[in-house]
């Protein structure tokens, strides 16, 4: 195992953690809870789901690094991957909105009048 890369992973993660969590929870929310607040809560569950798993992927990291063994840290990266797919899952609605208004306009275009 590299040690060295390891660590710095550890630390990489933790910091994600951290400071990832602060910023998915912080940016530009006085707009979205004011305007939005169902959206926003919605927002802050996916994001609470998505902190608990990268969590619980921090810990078996620092278990994997500590204790010089392979399985925490393949099961740390399954949850990796499972905390980014849940982050993308916030995508769904913003799209399903986006081809609501694109199928709003298509939809609203005046019709061209019928020749005789």
């Amino acid at each position: 195992m590299k040690r060295k890369v390891l660590l710095v992973n550890s630390i990489y993660l933790s910091l994600y953690l951290v400071f990832g969590t602060l910023y998915y929870l912080f940016a530009n929310t006085d707009d979205l809870f004011a305007n939005h607040p169902v959206f926003a809560s919605i927002y802050v569950g996916f994001v609470a789901v998505h902190a608990a798993i990268v969590l619980a992927a921090v810990l078996f990291q620092w278990w994997g690094y500590a204790a010089r063994k392979r399985g925490p840290l393949v099961f740390a990266s399954l949850l990796c991957v499972i905390a980014g797919l849940e982050l993308v899952l916030l995508l769904v609605p913003a799209g399903a909105m986006l081809l609501s208004v694109i199928l709003n306009a298509v939809a609203g275009r005046p019709e061209p009048p019928a020749s005789a």
